[in-house]
Parts: C-alpha cells; sequence; structure tokens
C-alpha cells in the first residue's frame, strides 16, 4: 500500500527517523526540514526535493544508497586543479596544494615552512540555508584528516561580527578527528 503525500507541506519539521517506504511524494515541500535517517526505499520523490532539505543525512534514499548532506567548505579536499585562494584567504605564512606522493590521484595542503607556520580560513555563510530561530539547537559536524601542529578553529558570529561561540580543537596523534561545535542561536541584530 502506498501513502499519498502529493503537495504536502513538510518544510521546517523535524522527521529525523520517519518512514516515506513507497510513498508518492509528488510535489511536496521539503525545504529546511531535516530528513536525518529517513527511509525514503521506492519513495517517488525528486533530487530537487531532497536538496531542498537541511540536511538528507544517513536517509535511505529512494535507490538504496545512504544520503549525505553538502559539503560547505568550499575546495576542503584540496583539489589540485583548483588555486588555493579562490576559495581560501592565506593569513600567513606559505601553503601550497600539492600531490600527495603515495597516491598521485590526490592532492594535499602542504605548509612550506614549519619554522614560520602559516593560517589559513574560509568563511562561510550559514543564512541562506539555516534558519536560527527555527533550529535553536543546531550543529555542525566536522571531520578532518590533520597532522601534527595543526589546528581547527570553529566561529559562530553575530550579524554583527561579535563572536557568540568558539572552539579550536587540535590533533596530538590521531590521524581522523571527529568534532562536533554545537552553535548557539545567533543574535539576528
Amino acid at each position: 500500500m502506498r501513502c499519498l503525500c502529493q503537495e504536502v507541506d513538510f518544510s521546517y519539521t523535524n522527521l529525523k527517523g520517519s518512514s516515506f517506504h513507497s510513498a508518492a511524494l509528488n510535489n511536496a515541500n521539503f525545504s529546511f526540514a531535516n530528513l536525518q535517517k529517513v527511509d525514503f526505499t521506492n519513495t517517488i520523490i525528486t533530487d530537487s526535493q531532497l536538496q531542498s532539505a537541511l540536511s538528507i543525512r544517513n536517509a535511505i534514499l529512494p535507490n538504496g544508497t545512504l544520503g549525505r548532506d553538502q559539503n560547505l567548505i568550499q575546495n576542503g579536499d584540496a583539489n589540485c586543479n583548483i588555486p588555493l585562494v579562490s576559495h581560501w584567504q592565506v593569513q600567513n605564512g606559505n601553503i601550497v596544494v600539492m600531490v600527495i606522493e603515495e597516491n598521485r590521484n590526490e592532492c594535499q595542503f602542504s605548509l612550506q615552512s614549519l619554522a614560520t607556520g602559516a593560517m589559513m580560513y574560509q568563511r562561510i555563510n550559514l543564512v541562506p540555508i539555516w534558519d536560527s530561530s527555527f533550529w535553536k539547537d543546531s550543529r555542525v559536524e566536522l571531520q578532518a584528516h590533520m597532522s601534527s601542529g595543526v589546528s581547527i578553529e570553529l566561529s559562530g558570529k553575530a550579524r554583527n561580527r561579535t563572536v557568540v561561540n568558539k572552539e579550536v580543537t587540535s590533533k596530538l596523534s590521531i590521524l581522523i578527528i571527529s568534532h562536533t561545535f554545537y552553535i548557539f542561536r545567533f543574535d539576528p541584530k
């Protein structure tokens, strides 16, 4: 039996863990909805409907694959064909993108001087994709491959550019870190 949920407005809803197994979702609105771990097996739904959601992380998609959220960091995987300065600001020091010797098909960011060090950053505007008044307990999840001496600073800023939350994570001996950074409600001023 197929559920007919055509033209239903699910926008801004938290549907985490729900099941739409074999549902017909023609023209249903999922804008800014949380669809994490939702079962869409054999469901009629378009890519644009899924892309309008706030998150589809670990959702079972109609083709049987697991959903992944959009990566908000531009060139975060160090593409050798994209200049570093296209998406990153290098504040001090010298960082280059270079081919990984063990795997000639992959690239990495490489610090040119350990003595000098370096800092690069990227600003990500969450305003078009995240409504702080609706999703008060949102979080950013970061997974990075880091070497010794590297740290990542995550800052949440209000519209007036004051820092409302800041956390620094660093790597000592583990190659992969997984870090959850909670963003508290931003001041709309």
